[in-house]
């Protein structure tokens, strides 16, 4: 998934995102962002301070783009997505 995470150098040093700062970079919905993370049952790490909020690394962030393209732009299903992405090795 080489190319991707180049557009999020100005933020190389920074090793989380929210899901705001997600779906604000990848451009859909927060919604959309927590329900790709159940369907696909994506592995997130959370953070503990009182509250659970859900915590996205640029490998996790790469991975949302590329459901992004399969599901939009290459009009896959959930289940064909989720296909594609152990067949490359991501789920």
């Amino acid at each position: 998934m080489k190319g991707v995470s180049t557009c999020f150098n100005e933020e190389i040093t920074k090793i989380y995102f929210s899901v705001s700062e997600v779906a604000k970079k990848i451009d859909v919905p927060q919604w959309t962002i927590r329900y790709w993370h159940e369907a696909f049952g994506l592995e997130i790490r959370r953070k503990h301070t009182g509250q659970r909020h859900r915590l996205f690394t640029i490998e996790d962030i790469e991975k949302l783009s590329l459901i992004k393209i399969l599901r939009e732009e290459r009009k896959f299903t959930i289940e064909g997505a989720k296909q594609e992405l152990k067949q490359k090795g991501l789920l």
